[in-house]
């Protein structure tokens, strides 16, 4: 069985990466376990200065790309990432992806495997803060660390190598050699499969483009 540290499957947006991480997850073997968070408001006396967001509803539906999910939704045998620097000793870092071994303790731990070493280790929840001055929310999230990775942008899959790429571009992508990064993300041409929005009648030339700033290159 092909490892699944070995397997990705890229996109542009976030939001397409939810999707299909959503998807894969519910197609994979195995009973779904619900991990819910607890949501605070963040005041001035926390140290943070911005207005806190009472609306406990709003909070637990929002979820900041570095943020996890308040309900985070797992099976065992499920691909992760983690959000935060853990141990960068041990290699638990902000981008590490792991494989859920177990979900023990009455839903207080995982078990995990790293896929970068193999190695197992336990992932707790921990104390997550998130500010916005432009909004002005702020409030702390208390949940695993962690996201579903079946599926990672793009721009997360930067410095890793895989043995098979999939490429799904529903949107062109837009940031400077985006596409250059997701073509080379895997160690052999042959294993790289790339799918795009078309539209019809089907084009006989499929093309992507790469977006260059020349003036990053000056």
């Amino acid at each position: 069985m092909q490892k699944k540290g070995e397997i990705a499957l890229l996109t542009v947006r976030n939001c397409d990466t939810n999707e299909l991480n959503e998807l894969v997850l519910k197609k994979s073997p195995g009973d779904v376990i619900d991990l819910v968070g607890v949501d605070t408001p963040v005041r001035e006396q926390d140290g943070v200065n911005a207005m806190p967001c009472d609306d406990e509803e709003f909070l637990h539906q929002f979820t900041p790309a570095n943020m996890p999910k308040y309900k985070l939704t797992l099976k065992k045998g499920a691909v992760i990432m983690l959000l935060r620097n853990i141990d960068v000793s041990a290699e638990l870092c902000n981008g590490t992806r792991l494989e859920v071994l177990s979900i023990m303790c009455e839903n207080r731990l995982l078990l995990c495997r790293n896929l970068l070493n193999g190695k197992t280790t336990f992932i707790t929840r921990m104390s997550l803060d998130y500010k916005d001055e432009a909004s002005g929310i702020a409030f702390r999230r208390f949940q695993f660390p962690v996201k579903l990775s079946f599926s990672m942008t793009i721009n997360k899959s930067q410095g890793q190598t895989f043995e098979k790429v999939g490429i799904i571009l529903r949107s062109p992508s837009f940031a400077h050699a985006s596409t250059y990064v997701a073509l080379s993300r895997c160690r052999s041409r042959e294993n790289i499969r790339a799918t795009a929005n078309l539209g019809f009648p089907l084009p006989s030339i499929f093309k992507i483009l790469n977006i260059v700033y020349e003036e990053t290159l000056t």
